[in-house]
């Protein structure tokens, strides 16, 4: 994947989600006022900002609840302690986003490289934020301190993902679209083939640019060479 750097300000630019006739269109912004989405946004924002800025360790709920502006008696409400917040907070990231676009059943409408190519954009869009490559850090840096923390946030992020894709392709299998013995394992590699390149220039590299067009083109060809491998012969 090519880099360019620019002078000044660099980022990484990311392609547009596909869209499709049916599928849900993510609204930016936050959600009205006062409504209980927004209290949820706003709340796991200030978290992920206290988790990010003090490390897990030195962060409290008291700290968390000052940022966000509400009490800590609030929070407790919503979530039993911040080992349940942070897990929110991950799960935000990228499983919410791909739980609507797999219940919806559009994907079922289209062909396996359109639907492919759809979650594959979404998942690498999603992991290579600031926020996500942050908490993706802090993960790492807590394994050997905190070794349950770790397999939760494992569960609620990577596994919870590999889980929604491997629904998708075990119903593809069911409609003899594609063919797997391991729905499960094949999501895995599917993930680790569209992810790997442009998480590692995110964690590694993030003061440099990757433009939208390359980005795209590494998922069409990630999605190109795992379907050479599902799809049914003759098709």
């Amino acid at each position: 994947m090519a880099i360019t750097r620019k002078k000044d300000k660099q980022e990484i630019h990311q392609p547009a989600t596909p869209t499709m006739p049916g599928l849900p269109k993510t609204r930016v912004g936050r959600p009205r006022s006062g409504t209980e989405a927004e209290r949820l946004n706003l709340l796991l924002d200030a978290a992920t900002t206290v988790f990010l800025n003090e490390g897990y360790g030195l962060a409290s709920i008291a700290q968390i609840a000052r940022a966000a502006g509400v009490s800590t008696r609030t929070i407790y409400q919503m979530f039993p302690n911040k080992a349940a917040l942070l897990i929110a907070a991950v799960k935000r990231l990228v499983v919410n986003e791909l739980t609507v676009v797999i219940e919806n059943g559009v994907l079922n409408t289209c062909t396996p490289e359109t639907a492919l190519t759809t979650l594959g954009t979404i998942i690498v869009t999603r992991v290579t934020t600031a926020d996500a490559v942050s908490l993706y850090r802090l993960g790492l840096t807590e394994v050997a301190r905190i070794p349950d923390l770790a397999e939760k946030i494992c569960e609620a992020g990577p596994m919870h993902t590999e889980k929604l894709v491997a629904t998708y392709l075990q119903a593809q299998v069911s409609r003899g679209t594609l063919q797997m013995a391991d729905p499960l394992n094949a999501a895995r590699l599917f993930i680790g083939m569209v992810t790997a390149s442009p998480l590692q220039h995110a964690l590694f590299r993030g003061a440099h640019l990757i433009h939208h067009a390359e980005l795209d083109q590494h998922i069409k060809s990630a999605v190109k060479l795992f379907l050479s491998g599902t799809l049914p012969r003759g098709k």
